[in-house]
């Protein structure tokens, strides 16, 4: 096994249950308030490593779809270049045209 820590994608972690709480209030044998607040930090540490590897999926997942949108704007263009030229050369005379009437 190696020492790298496993990369996990955003749908394993949501096959993952979350866990369980390590203590009940209603017991007989009430937890020392320590006690819960070291559980609940290790809950609020595990929560927030969940939070990080989920935000750092999903900006993956936008950094490709990004990638994807504009690969194809671009073999799009490439392959019409005429009437790209032409549809932006009339845009920009129609812009200017009301940017002088102001």
């Amino acid at each position: 096994m190696s020492d790298e820590p496993r990369e996990r994608d955003i749908l394993s972690l949501s096959d993952d249950p979350l866990p369980k709480a390590e203590f009940v209030l209603k017991t007989p044998r009430l937890a020392t308030q320590r006690e819960q607040l070291d559980v609940l930090r290790a809950d609020v540490a595990r929560l927030r490593e969940r939070l990080i590897a989920i935000a750092d999926g999903t900006s993956r997942l936008a950094a490709l779809e990004a990638t994807v949108v504009l690969e194809t704007v671009e073999s799009g263009i490439r392959r019409h270049l005429t009437p790209v030229l032409i549809i932006a050369g009339v845009a920009g005379y129609i812009w200017s045209a009301f940017l002088r009437r102001r």
